[in-house]
């Protein structure tokens, strides 16, 4: 069984509801920056979302990538790479997370 979650809408959205309040809460709403692996995408744009939404923008979102993850599609152009419906992943010399 594979939610996909590269693709799953209700990726970001979990994380909209739950991990963004979460720190928003414990942190009295003190924090100025959330930085995030991308991996799928969903918890620094569900997360990222949610804080930059209940700082008024204050709150800056980083995620730090290699250079040609599957994520760099996305951020360009809003299509994620994929090779034949599943994901073109590569290696790399830095470590990852997800599927890249």
């Amino acid at each position: 069984f594979g939610v996909d979650q590269y693709e799953n809408p209700d990726n970001p959205v979990a994380y909209y509801k739950t991990l963004g309040p979460e720190i928003w809460e414990q942190t009295a709403g003190r924090v100025t920056h959330f930085v995030a692996g991308g991996s799928t995408g969903g918890t620094v744009s569900g997360t990222g979302k949610y804080l930059k939404e209940v700082s008024g923008g204050a709150v800056k979102v980083l995620c730090p990538d290699p250079v040609g993850s599957v994520l760099l599609g996305a951020f360009n152009n809003g299509k994620v790479a994929h090779k034949q419906g599943v994901l073109a992943a590569r290696s790399y010399c830095v470590e990852g997370v997800g599927k890249d």
